[in-house]
């Protein structure tokens, strides 16, 4: 599916995203992703160069290079919505 037909459904079925993941983890089809993080020493944050919880800067690679953690794969839905992710 391209991002107009998804944008089609998403305007005819405001859930649409989320039916779509639903089913397809149903189906055995495992959405997943490579989990990279940065990591700043606690001891570093006070003196970095701008304030690094300000949204609108990102961390440059060079001075903090991305980590792999590992695969994040969804393989399960909530059995009970509300308690598992609301």
């Amino acid at each position: 599916m391209n991002r107009h037909e998804a944008a089609e459904m998403t305007a005819k079925n405001p859930d649409f995203s989320q039916t779509d993941l639903f089913e397809n983890i149903d189906k055995g089809n495992f959405p997943s992703w490579t989990l990279y993080v940065q990591i700043m020493p606690e001891a570093d944050a006070a003196g970095y160069k701008y304030d690094i919880m300000d949204v609108t800067k990102v961390i440059p690679h060079s001075d903090y290079p991305l980590q792999k953690v590992g695969k994040l794969t969804l393989n399960k839905n909530a059995a009970n919505y509300h308690a598992e992710v609301e």
